[in-house]
């Protein structure tokens, strides 16, 4: 099964208020890749936030509202654009980019190119 990340992705951005959001993205991708959660429930999302210190009754309710769909959205539709359709991934200067594990010799060539560009430009 493969849920919908929307919310998922909606609570990083609730947890970046706060500065958790680093702890919001660890803590989802334990749960839904170690532990096998649905990241897509907003009952296992709210937990997920209070186990990062948030509150609790404030992640309800901005799950309940719309709040930062269309920023989530956005980004999907800017990714897109990029031609990023993977994870992880990686943009550089917003302009280049690389999907899926890569050995690091390939990100070094990446970086490379994008210093060559920043350079020049």
């Amino acid at each position: 099964m493969t849920p919908s990340s929307i919310d998922a992705h909606r609570m990083v951005r609730f947890a970046s208020r706060y500065g958790r959001a680093d702890a919001m993205v660890e803590a989802l991708f334990s749960v839904h890749f170690s532990e096998g959660y649905d990241i897509g429930d907003q009952g296992v999302l709210v937990a997920v936030a209070g186990a990062c210190g948030l509150d609790m009754p404030d992640a309800k309710a901005f799950l309940a509202s719309d709040a930062e769909a269309d920023a989530v959205h956005g980004d999907n539709l800017r990714a897109h654009r990029l031609g990023i359709n993977g994870v992880p991934c990686f943009v550089i200067g917003g302009r280049h980019a690389i999907a899926g594990a890569q050995e690091p010799e390939v990100i070094e060539r990446l970086l490379d190119v994008a210093a060559v560009d920043a350079a020049e430009g």
